[in-house]
Formats: C-alpha cells, sequence, structure tokens
C-alpha cells in the first residue's frame, strides 16, 4: 500500500478530484484499472493496457456514454516532460482516438507548462497523426494542458463541470480538427527541389535516398499523374519492376466493402502471423 501511495499518488488524487467535478458518474476503479487488496484498498494502478489495441492508454481514462475522456499526470519538471512526456502522451490519444467510435479529448495535467508545450499540443489537432495499435489510422488529437492549481479552482467552482470544460475545449480546438491537412507535402516539396536540380544532381540525390519510402511515394504519385515507368526509371533511376510493385501496394482494393492498400493487407498478415505465434506459444505454457 505505502509503494503504490508513493508512485501511484498524485494519479489517484487527481481522479478522485476528477469524480467530484465530474456530474456524470462513471466507475472510479474501471477508469485506473485499479487492483484492490482484501480490504479494497488500491495496491496496483495500472494505467492504460486495459485492451492491447489501447496500447497503454494512459493514466485515466473516463468512459462518459457520449464520448471518452483521457487523463495524464505528471509531476515532471517542464524540461523534464519535454523529454518525458510528449511522445507518450501523443501515443497514447492517438491509438485511444482511434479505437472509439466517440469523440476523445485528453487533459494534460501538471504542475506548470511551459509556452512551447502548450503550443505543440494544441498544433497536433490540426495534424494528421497515425495510430500505431491496430491499423495504422489517420487521427486529430485534441490535447488540453491544464495545471493541477486550476484543477482545484474547478473542484471548488459549484459552475464548472466535465461537460462545461469538454464544450469550451471542443469549441476552441474544433476550427483545427476541421481543418483540411496536405498529407503530401514532403513529396511535394521533394518534386519541388527535384524540378530545380540538373539531371547529374537529382540522380545523385534520388541515389542517396534510394528506395526510402518519401522516393516511393513521390515515384507513385507522379505515374498515378501520368508519367510512364519508363520516362521515370530513365529520370530517376530505380527500375520499372520496382515502381510497379510500388504503384500495386499502393492501389486501393476493396476488402469486405472497405478499401484498403495491398501494403497494409501484407501489413495485417505480418501481425496476424505474430499473433498466431504468440498464441501457441501460449498454448504450450497452458
Amino acid at each position: 500500500m505505502c509503494h503504490w501511495v508513493q508512485s501511484d499518488g498524485p494519479v489517484f488524487q487527481i481522479a478522485v478530484a476528477w469524480y467530484y467535478i465530474s456530474e456524470e458518474k462513471y466507475s472510479l476503479r474501471e477508469s485506473m484499472n485499479l487492483t484492490l487488496d482484501s480490504e479494497g484498498l488500491p495496491v496496483v494502478q495500472a494505467g492504460g493496457q486495459k485492451k492491447k489495441q489501447d496500447d497503454n492508454s494512459g493514466d485515466i481514462t473516463i468512459e462518459y456514454k457520449d464520448r471518452t475522456l483521457l487523463l495524464e499526470v505528471t509531476l515532471m519538471d517542464k524540461n523534464a516532460i519535454k523529454r518525458g512526456e510528449w511522445e507518450p502522451v501523443l501515443r497514447h490519444t492517438v491509438n485511444l482516438s482511434a479505437s472509439r467510435t466517440v469523440p476523445v479529448q485528453t487533459y494534460f495535467i501538471t504542475d506548470a507548462v511551459d509556452k512551447n508545450t502548450e503550443n505543440i499540443w494544441r498544433s497536433v489537432a490540426a495534424t494528421d497523426l497515425e495510430e500505431t495499435a491496430v491499423q495504422h489510422r489517420s487521427v486529430r488529437a485534441t490535447i488540453y494542458p491544464l495545471t493541477i492549481d486550476t484543477l482545484i479552482k474547478w473542484l471548488h467552482d459549484k459552475g464548472v463541470n466535465e461537460k462545461v470544460i469538454w464544450d469550451a475545449v471542443d469549441t476552441s480546438y474544433k476550427p483545427l480538427t476541421e481543418t483540411d491537412f496536405d498529407a503530401d507535402w514532403k513529396t511535394d516539396i521533394l518534386a519541388s527541389i527535384s524540378s530545380n536540380c540538373s539531371y547529374t544532381k537529382k540522380m545523385d540525390y534520388f541515389y542517396s535516398v534510394r528506395y526510402s519510402q518519401d522516393v516511393k511515394d513521390l515515384l507513385v504519385k507522379l505515374h498515378q499523374e501520368g508519367r510512364s515507368f519508363k520516362s521515370l526509371a530513365e529520370e530517376f533511376g530505380p527500375s520499372k519492376d520496382s515502381m510497379a510493385i510500388w504503384v500495386k501496394q499502393a492501389t486501393p482494393i476493396m476488402i469486405r466493402g472497405q478499401s484498403k492498400t495491398l501494403k497494409y493487407v501484407k501489413q495485417l498478415e505480418k501481425r496476424l502471423t505474430i499473433l498466431e505465434e504468440e498464441n501457441e506459444i501460449l498454448s504450450r505454457i497452458a
């Protein structure tokens, strides 16, 4: 019990505080994935890992009727947050958003947050981000940073509840989450650079990054826009057979009424093989 309080106490305290802020009640135990001892006291708080597809879904996951709220809690200082929290908070939010059919918001709660962290969290709302847990789908992430002092003020203000906070965040972030994102921005830059290079420089440049995903994406795009494999091979180097494979991998196919790429199917088959191997190992152990 003492160890749990020392290591996870702040998370538990924030969870209890939010429970009292929230007018719509939920299972506090399930939100933290708590394990209790024989006296009903918490001994383990396994933030995330509720489901494999959540991929470490974070500290506190609250499933409301029509939305999901993720609370991420840290006592790291401002500089440590940059090194230790940016990636996991972003990953948890993106993977959780991809696994839910209802809107998801994340509140990043800490003692203090610097301006760069605040602005980075806000800017990602306008960016397509790829989840890594299940199908590598693109989603938008709403991450709102707030301090513990602010949370305490809300706790003592009867006019503030979870719906008021959610609606305010949603109203502020909606212009960003609904903004179109140019997913081809990298290949467009490569195309612009290559158009200003001499033939020799083009060859040197593309051979220096040969077979990188950026080059493959660029050549596929140029072929789809009308360039022949022959002209692309003469200008950039890769063989016609290689480019034909890349185009095939990027061409959508219909699976049970859904459009998927061959590359995605291959990735899915690879993950399925891994799961089958894991199941085989587990069955032997059992």
